[in-house]
């Protein structure tokens, strides 16, 4: 067998991580732990008002992404708080795109299939599992 060459890559070959792969995953790890920790924080502020809003989409899957954004559908919310949540919810993503969607405004076939990859806040993983 002839001798492999440094950085051609592994007997699959697979290249092995590079400085600049290393770093961006760390990135992308340290951004989906304070994703986590926005939406933690976003759903309890909507709590405290009385809205019942869970988190779907990348972030719930465990599929967050440098691009993403963090979806927080709301299940329950108060007459005259509708349009005025989104405020309190910005106030805590510090920085981080986010979407508040109304169960209510998703056409049908989403406001079926939103509830089913929905999960609480607080039994996201943070580490990306």
């Amino acid at each position: 067998m002839p001798a492999r060459r440094h950085g051609s890559g592994d007997r699959h070959g697979r290249r092995p991580p590079t400085r600049w792969d290393l770093a961006r995953r760390r990135l992308a790890d340290r951004r989906r732990v304070a994703a986590v920790e926005a939406a933690r924080r976003a759903v309890a502020v909507l709590a405290a008002r009385g809205v019942r809003a869970l988190v779907f989409g990348s972030l719930a899957r465990g599929d967050f992404a440098p691009h993403s954004e963090v979806d927080l559908p709301v299940v329950h919310c108060p007459e005259g708080l509708h349009y005025r949540i989104e405020s309190a919810v910005e106030d805590v993503m510090a920085g981080l795109p986010f979407d508040v969607v109304h169960r209510d405004e998703l056409p049908e076939p989403a406001r079926a299939e939103a509830p089913e990859e929905a999960v609480d806040a607080a039994d996201l993983c943070p580490a990306g599992a």
